[in-house]
C-alpha cells in the first residue's frame, strides 16, 4: 500500500493557490523516460521520470528537491490559539508518532509529556493520487516514497482513471501541496492545528499506450456463463471476469458481503475468488474483488504484478466453502491488441 508523506499531508483540504505549469506531451514513445523538470517560486525542484498510461492506469515517478520540511522548537505553550481542530488525552507524541523524514522527526521527538512543549511545521509534498484536466481524480491504487539522506524525496505511484475520463490522450495534474501546522504537547495531552498552504499543479500529457497483450476466454456452465479477459500490461496483470446468467440468490449475496451486513450472514457455496496459474504455477490473487453489474450479472476484477504475457493462463473458481472447482476451469487464448 501506498505510505503517506507524514501525518500532517493528511490536514491539507482544498487548497486555494496554485500555479498551473505547461503541458508535457509524448507522442512518439510511451515509455520513454520525461526527464522533466520545474522549480517554483518557493525552491522546490520537481522531476518527472517515467510517466507512462495504459489501460485505465497511470504511472509515474517522481523526486522533490529544496526545503522540504522546517521545524521550530519552542518551550511553554503557544499564544493565540483559542480553539484546537484535533486534541486527544494520553497520547505522548514522541512515544506514538514518528516519521521518515529526519527534520519532522526531531519535532516529534521535541514532544516527550515531561511538560508543555510545542513544534511549528512547514511542510511540502506530493499528494497521492492525480488530478485530471476534466475535473475528475484518478485515486491512487499502488506507490510508494521515502526521503533520501540529501533530504530529496523520491517517489512512485499508480493511479487508476475514473472510466468517464479515459480517452487516447490524458492531461495529469502531479500536485505539489504545503501546510503549516503547530503540535502542542501539554503534559500527557496533545493538540494540533493546520493551515491550508499553496499547491503547484505539474502537469503532462500522455498518450494511450495500446500495444498490450489481450487474453481472452469463456464457459458455460448450468449456473452461468462466464467471460474473461486478462491485459497483460507493462507491470501487472489485469483480469475481469464476468457471470451472467446468476439467480438472484447469487446476485444477492454478492451486495451483502459487499455490505455492513456481511457479519451478520452465513455465505452460501458461490464463487467469491479466483485463481490464475500459468503452467500450473499460482499467482497470488488474495486482493481479487467481486460486485454486481447487473440483475442477473456479477464481476470479478484481480490485479496482479508481473510482466509475463506468455502462454498457457488459466482462471480457477474459488468458491466460499468448497474451494476450488478445476471442472469450471476458464482457459484463456492471446489476442493482440495494436
Amino acid at each position: 500500500m501506498y505510505r503517506k508523506l507524514s501525518a500532517l499531508l493528511a490536514l491539507i483540504l482544498a487548497l486555494t493557490v496554485f500555479a498551473a505549469l505547461p503541458a508535457l506531451a509524448e507522442e512518439e514513445d510511451d515509455s520513454a523516460p520525461m526527464t522533466f523538470s520545474l522549480t517554483t517560486e518557493d525552491g522546490i525542484t520537481v522531476e518527472i521520470g517515467e510517466a507512462y498510461y495504459e489501460g485505465d492506469r497511470v504511472y509515474v515517478s517522481y523526486r522533490v528537491t529544496g526545503d522540504l520540511v522546517k521545524v521550530e522548537l519552542h518551550e511553554g505553550a503557544p499564544e493565540g490559539i483559542t480553539e484546537w481542530k484535533y486534541t486527544k488525552e494520553d497520547v505522548i507524541v514522541a512515544e506514538q508518532i514518528s516519521s521518515d523524514n529526519p527534520e519532522e522527526q526531531k519535532g516529534f521527538e521535541w514532544l516527550d509529556g515531561k511538560g508543555q512543549r510545542w513544534t511549528e511545521l512547514w511542510s511540502a509534498g506530493v499528494m497521492d493520487g492525480l488530478d485530471l484536466e476534466d475535473g475528475n481524480y484518478a485515486d491512487i491504487v499502488d506507490g510508494e516514497s521515502e526521503y533520501k539522506e540529501d533530504g530529496s524525496l523520491v517517489g512512485w505511484k499508480k493511479c487508476k482513471i475514473p472510466p468517464e475520463s479515459k480517452k487516447d490522450t490524458l492531461t495529469f495534474k502531479l500536485i505539489l501541496s504545503r501546510s503549516h501546522t503547530i503540535f502542542f504537547q501539554d503534559y500527557t495531552t496533545y493538540h494540533r492545528i493546520g493551515e491550508r498552504g499553496e499547491k503547484t499543479e505539474i502537469c503532462f500529457t500522455l498518450k494511450k499506450d495500446e500495444r498490450v497483450m489481450c487474453q481472452t476466454g469463456t464457459l458455460h456452465t448450468d449456473a452461468y456463463d462466464a467471460k474473461a479477459e486478462i491485459i497483460s500490461g507493462r507491470d501487472e496483470l489485469r483480469c475481469s471476469i464476468t457471470l451472467t446468467g446468476l439467480d438472484g440468490e447469487w446476485v444477492k449475496a454478492v451486495d451483502t458481503w459487499n455490505s455492513e451486513a456481511f457479519t451478520e450472514m452465513e455465505m452460501p457455496d458461490i464463487i467469491t475468488g479466483w485463481n490464475l496459474y500459468q503452467n500450473d504455477n499460482w499467482f497470488n490473487t488474495e486482493d481479487a474483488v467481486m460486485y454486481t453489474t447487473g440483475e442477473d450479472e456479477v464481476t470479478y476484477e484481480i490485479v496482479v504484478p508481473g510482466k509475463d504475457n506468455g502462454n498457457d493462463l488459466k482462471l480457477v473458481p474459488v468458491y466460499e466453502t468448497s474451494g476450488e472447482h478445476a471442472k469450471e476451469t476458464i482457459w484463456l487464448k492471446k489476442v493482440l491488441k495494436k
